[in-house]
């Protein structure tokens, strides 16, 4: 009997989740080429996993777990601490944003992104969860194993950082 996933087959995993992954492995990496490996070496580890999910969530959850660790792996490497090789938006455009569409940019898009994209990890990935993803700060803390003041502070901080650049872009 094959293996289920909180009821779903492997494949049905993968078609569910590939899109939300691969969006969350660009953000935390900013390399295209680096989010697709991140994005594989996170489903080959749920393949090999014999961990038991609850439910969707919780399989969710684990996912976006283990890509994180899978992008802090990519940070950790040599060359990408002294190499910096970021997405343009020619790159950027080609993520999807759902299965039938592409992101489309506009101005002020495009100056977000750009602003995103100066922040530190720590704080873009606390803002992309809370706004984009619609994660609460209880949930946040969770999936970063951070305490939820922990979580707080960095959205605020985070915020603050990036009211700042904005600022500056205009």
């Amino acid at each position: 009997m094959d293996k289920t996933y909180a009821g779903m087959s492997y494949e049905e995993v993968v078609e569910k989740y590939s899109d939300y992954i691969t969006r969350m492995c660009v953000v935390w990496t900013q390399n295209e080429e680096a989010a697709k490996d991140c994005f594989q070496n996170t489903f080959i580890k749920l393949y090999k996993s014999s961990k038991t999910f609850n439910d969707s969530e919780h399989l969710k959850a684990w996912l976006l777990r283990v890509a994180r660790n899978e992008c802090n792996d990519y940070h950790r490497t040599f060359w990408n601490k002294n190499v910096s090789i970021g997405l343009d938006r020619e790159k950027l455009e080609r993520v999807k944003n759902d299965s039938a569409n592409k992101i489309q940019f506009d101005s002020d898009t495009e100056n977000l992104v750009k602003a995103l994209r100066k922040l530190s990890l720590k704080h873009r990935e606390v803002l992309v969860l809370y706004y984009y993803q619609e994660y609460s700060t209880k949930e946040i803390s969770d999936i970063l194993q951070l305490s939820v003041n922990t979580v707080k502070s960095r959205l605020q901080r985070g915020r603050e950082k990036l009211a700042k650049i904005i600022k500056k872009q205009v």
